[in-house]
Formats: structure tokens, sequence, C-alpha cells
């Protein structure tokens, strides 16, 4: 398990021991770690507008990943990177995004980005890949148009969410499964679970005590007569899918 935070410090944790295994330390503020889905290796992003691509198991640095010194390409970070996601069906691809207002495509095989969506603002982890690798969720710091998917091929916006009861500016949203969707954010703090099938909310959380800032999306389990998808997010908030069974802090929501 493996954490960073605004130091700089990336830690390595056995959560079984608490105890944690090592320490990269990088001189810069360190906003987010991302995983690659099938080899050992992680990229972190922050504010010095580089991406640093490790190796696991060696815990070397083995690539720096930046704009190079052609502005007009916007083929690379002009500002502080909130967000990154590996595609899950590829070896190479993943994309970052943050206040630059834009989302980048990487290719390992490549110096700099190779691609680009313009016009969406991050401020967290507002950025997911459906598990095909052929969707892109992206999730916005504004009050217009928070909401869209990108079709993966072309970089073209297949269709915007629009709030069909509260709206709210966006940090952090991923894909549930191929049917459902999740969001949040904050002014104001509001959860929703979207229904991919009728763009309408499916499970709505307002008036939340604080932003939410991060959500991860647990495995699913399943049953004879039905499947429970448990997704965790901070400040105890537990959502309970398709029951639609939300937990905030100590109230129950129904």
């Amino acid at each position: 398990m493996k954490f960073q935070d605004v130091n700089g410090l990336v830690k390595c944790w056995n959560y079984n021991f608490k105890q944690c295994v090592y320490t990269i330390r990088e001189n810069r503020q360190t906003y987010g770690l991302t995983y690659h889905p099938r080899l050992p290796k992680f990229i972190t992003y922050g504010d010095n507008l580089k991406i640093f691509l490790y190796d696991e198991e060696t815990k070397v640095q083995e690539r720096v990943l930046q704009a190079s010194d052609r502005k007009e390409l916007h083929d690379g970070p002009m500002s502080r990177v909130f967000a990154g996601r590996f595609n899950p069906r590829s070896n190479y691809e993943f994309l970052t995004g943050g206040w630059d207002d834009l989302v980048h495509l990487w290719d390992l095989r490549a110096p700099h980005a190779v691609k680009h969506i313009s016009g969406i603002h991050l401020c967290g982890e507002g950025l997911d890949i459906n598990k095909r690798g052929t969707e892109i969720l992206t999730c916005s710091w504004r009050k217009e148009e928070q909401l869209q998917l990108w079709d993966y091929s072309t970089f073209k916006m297949i269709s915007t969410f629009y709030p069909d009861v509260h709206s709210c500016k966006l940090y952090c949203g991923r894909f549930m499964n191929s049917d459902f969707l999740c969001c949040s954010g904050g002014d104001p703090a509001i959860l929703r679970v979207v229904d991919l099938q009728t763009s309408y909310s499916a499970v709505i959380v307002h008036s939340l005590p604080s932003a939410v800032y991060h959500l991860s999306v647990g495995p699913l389990k399943t049953s004879r007569k039905f499947y429970l998808m448990k997704m965790f997010v901070r400040r105890q908030i537990l959502v309970e899918c398709l029951n639609y069974v939300i937990l905030v802090g100590v109230s129950w929501y129904n």
C-alpha cells in the first residue's frame, strides 16, 4: 500500500504490520500516485509540471516525462497535476490532468504527451478510464458541464451528464462498473452515483459536512439474488450499490 503527501514523500506501507517498508523523497509537492494495472511500475505527479515513472521492484526512477520547449504543442503539463490514470488495456498509455485545463495522453514510448483534451479543469482525482479502455471520465471543478464522457481513441466528447437535482463542482470520480459511475466534490458537498444507461442519478447524498477529495471503488461481490459493490470514500462514506444504502459518518441514508 502506497501513500504520497504534499511534502514530496512517497511511502510504501505493510498494512498488516503497520510498518513503512520504504520511502521515496521527491523535491516537490506530490499530489498523486497511480499504479500500472499489470507491470510493477507507478507514476507520481505534483507541482513541478513533471511526471515521474518508478520501478516498484528496484525503487528507481526510470523516466521523467514533461512538456517540450514548444509550448504551442500542449504536449505536457503547464501547471500542477492532480490526476493520473493508466489505460487498463495498454502497457504504455496513461492520462494526466490538472490546473492547466488539459487532459494529456502519454505513451511511454514517446518523449512527450501525444494527444490532449482542452477545457477540463481538474483539482483532484477527477479522471478515470473504463475497464475496456474505450471511454474517459472527467470531473471538472467548475459551475457547468462538470461530468463528461470522452471517446478514448478519438478524444471526442461522447456526452455530458447534467445534474438532475443538485449541482456541485467536482473533485473526483470513478467508473463503478459498466452501468454506473460515481462522483463527488464540493460547493456544495455532494456525492452522486449516475446510471450510465439513463444518465440520471441513482443515488444522491447532499449536505455532506465537507467536500470529498478522493473516493475508491472496492471489489465486486456476487450472490444468487443480487450483486453488491462497495465504494469507500474518505470521511467514512460508504455506498452499497445496487441496494442504495449509504452511510455518511454515523447517519444512514436510504
